[in-house]
């Protein structure tokens, strides 16, 4: 009876260390920009990473009839924002940090309205990932194809992997993409676009090209340069450094050769 006791007892003070770790929020209101009113039915979503493993965080909601929104229980990370609706141009914040001792941040979007609503937009997210880490990075600079009606419209993704085409003709459309050092993605087919279409959730995960590690290699010259733009001689010894935007993944650094490689 006695081990059931203690047990029972460092149980409950567990839970109670987890609860209290995620028990921040996260909230605001969505608004027009023009008229201030509160836009109803836009789509919220947090992304980030959990400080305890590689894995990614998700959170997403849908703002009230009075445009508010809120995430409750949010495990502690530093989180990017997006917020979207049909009738207007999609809003972001940035490094919208939870620790251990915050209880709520309040993070606003004022919506610039879209002229004349609805334009037959299709858009998402693309992710870089690992086979060997759950991990989904939002990837800058991929390559999205969207085929259809004998045209072919394409795009690249921002800083926060976003990615839209905008006045679609109607018609059944194929969205592929690709990156450099990821393998391009399996096509997503039979994607139909009517009138007033809006579909924003058409996220694409690029894998890293080696399928063994999820390693690569990256290689180039160090040169001088003067005030013109004149290219000169190699510099050595030069330090080169890289690193990542996520720190599970480490810091690497090297020294040119002779020949500045």
């Amino acid at each position: 009876m006695k081990v059931s006791i203690k047990f029972i007892t460092v149980l409950i003070v567990l839970i109670g260390l987890v609860s209290l770790s995620q028990a921040a929020s996260i909230q605001g209101v969505v608004t027009d920009a023009n008229s201030g009113l509160p836009v109803e039915n836009a789509s919220i979503t947090a992304f980030g990473f959990d400080p305890t493993n590689p894995d990614s965080i998700f959170y997403r909601t849908i703002s009230g009839v009075d445009g508010s929104y809120s995430f409750n229980n949010v495990i502690p990370a530093n989180y990017s924002m997006w917020c979207e609706h049909p009738n207007y141009f999609y809003g972001s914040q940035s490094n919208v940090v939870i620790n251990d001792s915050t209880s709520s941040v309040t993070v606003e979007f004022n919506l610039a309205p879209r002229n004349g609503g609805i334009t037959n937009e299709v858009g998402g997210i693309v992710y870089s990932t690992s086979r060997n880490l759950p991990v989904f990075i939002p990837l800058d600079g991929a390559n999205i194809h969207l085929s259809g009606n004998g045209t072919i419209y394409s795009t690249v993704s921002d800083s926060g992997g976003l990615y839209s085409f905008n006045s679609v003709p109607t018609g059944l459309y194929s969205l592929s993409a690709d990156a450099p050092g990821h393998d391009p993605a399996n096509p997503i087919d039979s994607i139909w676009v009517d009138e007033n279409t809006y579909i924003t959730n058409l996220d694409i995960y690029l894998m890293l090209s080696d399928s063994t590690t999820g390693s690569m290699s990256l290689a180039g010259y160090v040169y001088e340069v003067d005030s013109s733009g004149v290219v000169g001689s190699p510099v050595h010894p030069a330090t080169v450094s890289i690193y990542s935007i996520n720190p599970i993944y480490g810091y690497y650094t090297t020294v040119t050769n002779p020949d500045g490689s």
